[in-house]
């Protein structure tokens, strides 16, 4: 099956902001469906075709969100799921089916699905959760630049540490009013 990749610049958001969403069905009206409503949710969507497509993307790219068909003719969506969780643990998945069963959902659950849609779409619950899924990146995007500035700046035993400084190499045992450091290979830190 062929892989189809569609990187798009519309939804508002600033493309290096732009949460990756991969969306994986055998149907290429699904496909486009699905494509148009996330890009306009602003995703960044990449499309694949059925599961073998999907399995070899995700191997060689990191996506932050994924839709799957549970049911295609060369790897079911559940394979897919796996091989999303084990490459991206942290990559919200979706699967959606045309023949849900109280056991493909339970076993998408155990999975780490966060729903489970099913065929012909409710565009609302769609919406809906795309924009969850919009709003927990953007507060991951915040905490990690929080992250990013406090360790920018460390405060120890009362002394600041500012980004060149943590880099400056310091005796591997060192003793200041009582507060003990040490340093690993060589560093501070």
């Amino acid at each position: 099956m062929a892989l189809e990749t569609d990187r798009m610049t519309s939804g508002g958001a600033p493309r290096a902001h732009r949460p990756k969403l991969l969306v994986v069905d055998d149907d290429p009206h699904v496909l486009q469906i699905i494509r148009r409503f996330a890009e306009n949710a602003g995703f960044d969507v990449t499309s694949c075709a059925g599961g073998r497509a999907a399995l070899e993307r995700v191997a060689n790219e990191r996506v932050h969100v994924a839709v799957i068909d549970l049911r295609m003719p060369d790897v079911d969506g559940l394979e897919v799921l796996r091989a999303i969780r084990s490459a991206h643990p942290d990559c919200q998945t979706m699967l959606m089916s045309g023949q849900a069963t109280i056991d493909s959902a339970i076993e998408a659950a155990k999975l780490g699905a966060i729903d489970y849609l099913t065929k012909p779409f409710d565009f609302g619950r769609l919406k809906a959760l795309l924009a969850t899924v919009q709003e927990e990146a953007a507060r991951r995007r915040r905490l990690l630049a929080a992250e990013r500035e406090i360790t920018r700046n460390v405060e120890f035993c009362g002394m600041r540490f500012e980004e060149p400084l943590m880099n400056t190499r310091l005796p591997s045992s060192l003793q200041i009013d009582g507060c003990a450091a040490s340093r690993r290979g060589g560093t501070f830190g």
